[in-house]
């Protein structure tokens, strides 16, 4: 039934609650006769209010609203699972986000006020780029396209959703009820310091590197279960939970297009890939493809290389994505080194999705003779890995993979498990089963100029092939190794 308590008991009525407040301890006079003093208090059950006594009058709050008014504090979802996000391209309303509760309504806080809301809709702009959906001071909903401070420490954002413009589609709808525990300073704080965080698995595997390509699995992997966190939110992907990542990782590739460089995503299929036609070998994410200055798509070089880039997200339909490579390499050297310059690149130039963590780069080489359906084989990295391992490298717009060539120190002579340089005599190099080395690159002008050295190792950039000096004189005499 309702009721009323103050910090001595219950009481059937506020009267009864008063009176006893005032005869006990809070009387000004101490004798029941005099007005409350300043900071008395009682609570209202009934109304779900706190009511205090400030300079002769009784003020109502919510429970908390003078600690909450002096930190501004909480804001957030106490819960994600009172209520279901969606969003609809098209139909009568198109471009519309949904917040529906599970129940009657659900709940939210901003700035230490409460919000308890029944369903709540509206329609993004129909603008290209993220749209950052969000509950005001007032407990509205509303949607802006500008990222500031205030989005985080005054309102209560929702979701982040990325529209595409040309295929009247979005292409990232993403989960962003953080919870009301972390505050909205140190929510920002995250955001800009540390961003997505990587927890566990996700690790790229069932590969079938550097085979023929006549098989679809000669250009597939799979993906692991795994975690990431956005701030406090724990991101936990896994297999079937929408998205397929095993036996074979079905993700949608993501590319840029036309003048303004703009999203585009295709649909999900079993290879992390994109092709540049029906029948022909993959293709690269080129600046100038679609003319000087417009992003479009080039069909790479015959037998040549590209990348791509594997992320995981806080999308709620694909939280595993492909980047398009943005370059076609001659060997498989440049191709490592170009998955370090895009990585980088495609972070701090922006991407289509707000909270993200690079997971890796898979190196393909293409060619017209390869006769699985996107005519291309995954090649092992320069380290014999299957592929560049991204997960545990903290890549974020205020920092890059570190280079060997930017550490300092390179020059001096004091790595003990290894026999100094100095004074050391020209000796044979002698491998072990599996490993790898690294020989001069040269072209077919380069090999025709120069008297090479006997048994000299070269690898030709006009053939991808790699040859051995037999005979040396200018020119020499190189014979095909591979």
């Amino acid at each position: 039934m309702p009721g009323f308590r103050n910090d001595l008991g219950s009481f059937a009525n506020e009267a009864a609650a008063l009176a006893d407040i005032q005869l006990k301890m809070w009387d000004s006079n101490g004798d029941g006769t005099g007005a409350p003093r300043n900071g008395m208090f009682f609570y209202d059950s009934t109304l779900d209010v706190v009511k205090t006594y400030t300079a002769g009058a009784w003020y109502q709050s919510s429970g908390l609203e003078q600690v909450t008014d002096a930190l501004s504090d909480p804001t957030g979802f106490p819960s994600r699972t009172d209520a279901t996000l969606s969003f609809v391209d098209g139909g009568g309303t198109p471009r519309t986000f949904t917040i529906t509760p599970t129940g009657a309504t659900f709940e939210f806080w901003v700035m230490g006020v409460k919000h308890e809301k029944a369903a709540q809709s509206i329609q993004i702009p129909n603008t290209e780029g993220l749209h950052f959906i969000y509950f005001d001071g007032a407990g509205d909903i509303q949607t802006t396209m500008t990222f500031s401070r205030t989005l985080l420490t005054e309102n209560a954002l929702a979701s982040i959703v990325y529209w595409d413009v040309s295929a009247a589609a979005h292409i990232y709808f993403a989960e962003e009820r953080h919870g009301p525990i972390m505050s909205g300073a140190t929510h920002l704080d995250l955001h800009l310091s540390r961003g997505t965080f990587y927890e566990e698995g996700l690790a790229l595997g069932n590969f079938d590197v550097d085979q023929s390509g006549a098989l679809d699995s000669h250009a597939q992997c799979d993906c692991a279960n795994g975690e990431i966190d956005d701030e406090d939110i724990d991101i936990n992907i896994a297999d079937g939970s929408p998205q397929d990542l095993t036996p074979v990782l079905t993700a949608p590739v993501l590319h840029k297009s036309g003048a303004g460089g703009d999203w585009n995503r295709d649909a999900a299929t079993a290879f992390p890939c994109k092709r540049f036609g029906g029948a022909a070998r993959l293709a690269w994410n080129d600046p100038d493809g679609g003319g000087a200055g417009v992003w479009g798509q080039t069909e790479v070089a015959n037998n040549r290389y590209c990348l791509s880039h594997i992320f995981a997200t806080n999308d709620l339909e694909f939280p595993i994505v492909v980047v398009q490579g943005q370059g076609d390499y001659g060997n498989i050297v440049a191709a490592r080194t170009g998955a370090n310059d895009e990585i980088n690149n495609l972070v701090i130039t922006g991407l289509p999705f707000a909270e993200f963590l690079p997971i890796g780069t898979i190196i393909f080489q293409t060619g017209s003779g390869y006769g699985n359906t996107v005519k291309a084989l995954v090649r092992s990295t320069d380290l014999g890995d299957d592929y560049v391992d991204w997960r545990r490298s903290k890549i974020s717009p205020s920092g890059s993979p570190v280079s060997h060539a930017d550490l300092s120190g390179l020059g001096e002579d004091d790595h003990p498990q290894y026999q100094p340089l100095v004074g050391r005599a020209a000796e044979a190099l002698t491998m072990g089963a599996g490993s790898a080395f690294f020989c001069r690159q040269v072209t077919d002008a380069g090999m025709a100029a120069t008297d090479g050295t006997l048994g000299e190792i070269v690898f030709n950039l006009n053939d991808n092939r790699h040859y051995s000096c037999s005979v040396t004189g200018t020119p020499a005499t190189w014979r095909i190794m591979s």
